[in-house]
């Protein structure tokens, strides 16, 4: 991995690296952000996406590149992948469709960097609060007024996503990061799924609907799906899914097994639900420490966003409004209101 990556505008971007880190490989960051430090001093993260196409002998020499300083002779006997000018030019459109997502609750990327072998980095804004999984779980006393409002920007992001015919398709704790402000904002999405999947190639996680679990495309209902999958975690840190009781009574593995499978995403937790084998653990939301903390009309509109029937699952805006009640209840202000219409006057003016 090198040390710095250089943007689609000549911009330099120079990686970090902690004291005593072993270098990076290419599948090392992938799924991981890095912060990147620019030439004109502005910070950022980035991302790896590896290209779905790439040929073998490439592939078998990123895959299998040792950690550690890359030595000349192992640097001049490794292939040189270019991409093709189909791949650069899926590649920048994906990239164009996204810029035209703006939206204060949604992640802004700055560009990408085609400076890695078999794949593009992705440059976003930093957000120096982390993920939300990370935040929840650093501060185990949050407020459930303050949980509350997280939600409602995810929402509202998803709202604007979903007006506009685009599923983000990746909705998790994970792709929620958070300013210095206390705002939530939104990742991982795309202007097309569909052509981003076809280009590069994309993990599964276990935050998925029995829909995506099939291979079908997200759609506006299955982030639904995953956003009551989210909000179980984020309200009772306790994982969003449980192993199904055979007819013996027994489950079908273990806590640790079930971890690991949660872990491990893609094809094998797929074919878990699939299999009905895991289930969503919704009964923790009708326990009484989350009725009590949270109004019983938040609560029932989660459940109903894991209906298995898409047709009953609410929208986003319906779930935004459910949840702005308990924020105006709160007495809290809802500068977000305000936000999105004059993001709605600026696409009306475009």
């Amino acid at each position: 991995m090198p040390a710095w990556i250089r943007d689609q505008h000549g911009l330099q971007w120079h990686l970090a690296r902690r004291r005593g880190d072993i270098e990076s490989t290419p599948v090392s960051m992938w799924q991981k952000r890095v912060l990147a430090l620019g030439s004109a001093g502005a910070l950022c993260s980035v991302s790896y996406l590896m290209y779905r196409e790439v040929h073998p002998v490439v592939a078998k020499a990123i895959r299998d590149a040792p950690l550690g300083p890359m030595s000349d002779t192992l640097r001049s006997a490794t292939p040189i992948f270019v991409p093709s000018s189909c791949q650069e030019a899926a590649a920048r459109r994906l990239f164009e469709k996204h810029q035209q997502l703006r939206h204060p609750n949604l992640l802004l990327c700055l560009g990408f960097s085609e400076s890695i072998e078999g794949g593009m980095m992705s440059i976003w804004e930093f957000s120096p609060g982390g993920t939300l999984r990370e935040l929840i779980f650093r501060y185990p006393r949050v407020k459930a007024v303050t949980i509350n409002r997280f939600g409602l920007h995810a929402l509202t992001a998803l709202s604007y996503l979903h007006e506009r015919g685009i599923a983000h398709g990746g909705v998790c704790l994970d792709n929620v990061l958070v300013s210095a402000d206390g705002k939530c904002r939104l990742t991982g999405h795309s202007g097309d799924r569909k052509a981003a999947c076809e280009l590069f190639y994309v993990h599964q996680t276990c935050y998925i609907s029995p829909r995506m679990a099939t291979g079908a495309l997200p759609t506006p209902q299955c982030d639904m799906f995953c956003f009551g999958l989210s909000t179980i975690e984020a309200l009772t840190k306790e994982p969003c899914w449980k192993w199904a009781t055979c007819e013996d009574g027994k489950s079908f593995g273990t806590s640790a097994e079930l971890a690991e499978l949660m872990k491990a995403g893609g094809k094998p937790f797929s074919d878990a639900l699939v299999q009905g084998r895991v289930v969503v653990n919704v009964d923790l939301l009708r326990g009484s420490d989350v009725v009590d903390n949270y109004s019983r009309n938040i609560v029932e509109s989660i459940i109903r966003c894991l209906s298995l029937d898409p047709s009953e699952r609410p929208t986003a805006m319906e779930v935004r409004e459910t949840s702005k009640e308990m924020l105006l209840q709160a007495g809290l202000t809802l500068e977000e209101d305000e936000l999105a219409v004059s993001t709605s006057d600026d696409d009306t003016c475009d």
